[in-house]
Parts: C-alpha cells; sequence; structure tokens
C-alpha cells in the first residue's frame, strides 16, 4: 500500500459525500421546503388530499439521506480523532528535530571559535619566531 492509496483511502469519505449523500439530502430538502411551500399556497386542496403520497415521499428520501449522513460523519469522526490522536507524536517530534538543530548550531559555532582561537595562537605565536 503506497502512499497514493493511503490518500485515496482517506479520501473516500470525501467523495462519497459529493458524489451520493449531498445530492441525496439535497433531493430531500428540496422536496420537503417544496412540499411545505404548495402545502401553504395551494388553493385548490391538492395538496392536503395528497399528504399521505408527499410524507411518504419525504419518509422515502429521507431515511437513505440520515442512513449516508450518520456513517459518513462517523467515518469522518474516526479520521479526525485519529489525526488528533496522532497530534502530540507529530509535536512532539517537531521539537526534538528543532532541538537537535539547535544543538548542532550551538556545537558548530563553538567548534568555529575554537577554530578562530587556534588560528589567531597560531599566527601570534609564528610571528614572535619570525
Amino acid at each position: 500500500m503506497g502512499p497514493r492509496d493511503a490518500v485515496n483511502e482517506l479520501n473516500k469519505p470525501h467523495r462519497m459525500m459529493f458524489i451520493v449523500a449531498i445530492p441525496l439530502v439535497l433531493m430531500w430538502l428540496t422536496v420537503a421546503v417544496f412540499v411545505i411551500y404548495m402545502g401553504v399556497t395551494d388553493e385548490t386542496g391538492r395538496v392536503q388530499d395528497n399528504l399521505d403520497y408527499f410524507t411518504t415521499l419525504i419518509g422515502i428520501l429521507g431515511g437513505p439521506a440520515l442512513l449516508f449522513i450518520t456513517s459518513i460523519l462517523e467515518v469522518w469522526k474516526g479520521q479526525e480523532s485519529a489525526q488528533l490522536a496522532a497530534l502530540p507524536d507529530e509535536i512532539a517530534g517537531k521539537l526534538e528535530t528543532d532541538k537537535m538543530k539547535v544543538e548542532y548550531e550551538i556545537e558548530a559555532k563553538r567548534a568555529q571559535h575554537a577554530h578562530e582561537i587556534a588560528m589567531d595562537a597560531y599566527k601570534t605565536t609564528s610571528k614572535k619566531k619570525e
């Protein structure tokens, strides 16, 4: 399993949400809003006569929409929990790396300073011999 496969696994809930769940939920909301609007503005009584049909249609669309939303939110919550659980290790690793980098820079400066002192001492002693 390569890095690309891991990224694809992480993006599955996102793709599923955009391809299936979002259109289904939008359709469910559209039908529900349409039925309410038609019920309020209908003067003929056609919506009131067919109210069982409309509520059944909303229920048929709402059942799968609710299942999709629930399952995808659970997957998303699991991924977020995993990312939050990994965060302390990531921060500790970054702090350790930064600490090692600072220690290396300090040691390099010490070595450079010691070298400069040694070179000054050499130049001073070599001038006295001449």
